[in-house]
């Protein structure tokens, strides 16, 4: 890991990047009589991100800071209303005019270390073969892109553990209508960073009906999926 990450730097875990006057993201539990601290699982810095992977110009974001934080004693699934309350994701479409003010993380951490991020380019596919009609030469891309062991991924399609959770999103809808769902980060088990959802299980986010570079980020939902 790089010595003396800068406070907006991709990472996961370790110390997020906070403003002033900001407050750690809580759940609610005891009928909503206590709050409980949530871990900090990572931040994305998309400038970093656009820099690196120029594939990702105009798909995504050009600049702005996504970070998320969950409940890893409750886990949330994401397909319930009441999950809404056990993960945050908070977005800084513009960070050159924050100052960061560190704040102490609270226990839980998770993963328990810092880990700074690299981005690179790799294809995404749709999980069945079928739809594709692939040319011989690049049906054993496809199975190479699938194959790797862990699969953390920004925008193209999801690889499910289950069923396509992008579907999963729509089928919970709670906005009342077909507009289609778009992965947005996909974060998977990590025994390199000591992260493993469930039994060995898939983070995914998703965004309704928006192109992702325009979007508000921090309305995106998650949903976790495992063996």
């Amino acid at each position: 890991m790089p010595e003396g990450l800068p406070p907006t730097a991709s990472r996961m875990g370790g110390q997020p990047f906070t403003p002033p006057y900001t407050d750690w993201p809580s759940s609610m539990i005891e009928n909503g009589t206590k709050k409980r601290p949530m871990a900090f699982i990572g931040q994305f810095n998309f400038a970093e991100i656009v820099s690196s992977v120029a594939e990702l110009e105009g798909v995504v974001p050009n600049q702005g800071l996504l970070q998320l934080f969950y409940d890893i004693e409750e886990c949330p699934w994401g397909t319930y209303p009441e999950d809404l309350n056990y993960f945050r994701l908070i977005w800084y479409p513009d960070i050159e005019n924050w100052s960061h003010e560190p704040m102490a993380a609270p226990e839980p951490s998770y993963p328990e270390k810092e880990f700074g991020l690299a981005f690179s380019y790799r294809p995404s596919f749709p999980e069945s073969p079928d739809e594709l009609n692939f040319p011989a030469e690049l049906f054993d891309l496809y199975l190479e892109t699938l194959v790797y062991d862990e699969h953390h991924q920004i925008a193209g399609y999801p690889l499910p553990v289950q069923s396509d959770p992008m579907e999963e999103l729509a089928e919970g809808d709670r906005f009342g209508d077909d507009a289609p769902w778009q992965l947005l980060l996909q974060i998977d088990s990590d025994e390199r960073m000591g992260i493993m959802w469930s039994d060995t299980g898939t983070i995914y986010l998703g965004v309704k009906n928006q192109t992702l570079a325009t979007a508000d980020l921090s309305q995106a939902l998650l949903v976790l999926q495992c063996c």
